[in-house]
């Protein structure tokens, strides 16, 4: 019984690490040459790695922000 305890402790430690990794936010505001705000924009963020794409429109004060975005190298498109 005491080895299997352990060996359930183990697993759901090991687990743990496994699904646990790193998020980031990515958060701007886009402008137009003139400085006003760009409202409405759809700005998109691809990952080169696996090239999983997110979507968002900027708000009226034209800034947008991406949320839980994985470590790698983000391209805007």
């Amino acid at each position: 019984m005491h080895f299997l305890c352990k060996t359930v402790l183990l697993i759901c430690v090991s687990a743990h690490f496994i699904s646990a990794q790193t998020l980031y936010n990515v958060s701007g505001k886009l402008t137009d040459s003139k400085g006003a705000d760009i409202d409405l924009a759809m700005i998109t963020l691809m990952n080169e790695a696996d090239s999983l794409l997110k979507a968002e429109y900027s708000d009226k004060d034209g800034s947008f922000e991406f949320s839980a975005i994985k470590e790698g190298t983000p391209t805007s498109m």
